[in-house]
């Protein structure tokens, strides 16, 4: 018995283009030699495209695939990572359709100079504390509700102090962690420690926002590291806690991945 064959047409050749500029935010001047990251989809795109900015802050990107998910991403050093579309109150990113044959010239990406957030982590007995792990998180609208979203963490160096760079100006949360009591147990099971939040404090809902202008440093941050009473954690095999304890009206603690923005904790109010 023989079996029919069936033709397969080929996919089409990418034939979409994606082009732009990228410009100071400040002063709408252009950026040379920024790195524009372009990716999807990886069914459609196994691989970023990459590109760098000419002296008139453009960048192009030919020979592309059809699909409604792309995203594009631009860093400069000296400025703030930026993501198309992205802008508070909710930073988040636009994706970017293309269908065969288009060609889209028009993007325009507004980057803006960094701000950063420095200081030191002391122990609980005052002295430096190093490897102590540091993040800076901002308030995110998801799903209806506050949620803080990691921006950049760091680790303390030996003498106990951190620089988390690369931020757009904005209010911000700091919180810290000693990588010691991540991961730990006692006989009756898993134990999850809180993080300690600026001005030094365990409970989220207690915690200051730190507010970063540009054009304004900020002063260097002191915080102490306080080891707070650990949660019992419960959970079946292989299986992760959820990730954020969501409420409209407090924060609450919590440690999970948050996608492209890093480690996430928990609701805000």
């Amino acid at each position: 018995m023989e079996v029919a064959q069936v033709a397969v047409e080929p996919p089409p050749l990418p034939t979409a283009v994606l082009a732009g500029r990228v410009v100071d935010g400040t002063t709408q001047a252009p950026v040379e030699r920024a790195r524009v990251v372009l990716s999807a989809d990886p069914a459609v795109l196994p691989d970023n495209r990459v590109a760098i900015t000419d002296v008139s802050g453009s960048f192009r990107f030919p020979q592309l695939p059809a699909t409604d998910t792309y995203e594009l991403r631009v860093s400069k050093t000296g400025f703030a990572t930026q993501w198309y579309g992205e802008a508070p109150p909710d930073y988040v990113t636009t994706k970017i359709a293309l269908a065969q044959d288009e060609v889209e010239e028009q993007l325009v990406v507004a980057i803006v100079p960094e701000v950063w957030i420095e200081g030191r982590i002391n122990d609980e007995d005052g002295t430096p504390l190093s490897g102590a792990l540091v993040e800076a998180s901002r308030a995110v609208f998801a799903d209806g509700v506050r949620t803080l979203v990691s921006t950049a963490d760091a680790m303390t160096d030996d003498r106990g102090d951190f620089r988390l760079s690369g931020l757009v100006p904005g209010q911000y949360y700091l919180s810290t962690r000693d990588p010691a009591f991540v991961g730990v147990a006692d006989a009756t099971g898993p134990l999850r420690y809180p993080d300690t939040f600026f001005p030094g404090v365990v409970e989220p809902g207690d915690a200051e926002r730190l507010a970063l202008d540009s054009g304004r440093p900020l002063a260097p941050v002191s915080l102490t590291l306080i080891i707070g009473r650990p949660q019992r954690v419960t959970r079946l095999p292989n299986h992760r806690p959820r990730q954020r304890a969501q409420s409209p009206d407090r924060l609450h603690s919590g440690h999970a991945g948050s996608g492209r923005a890093g480690p996430g904790h928990s609701g805000v109010g």
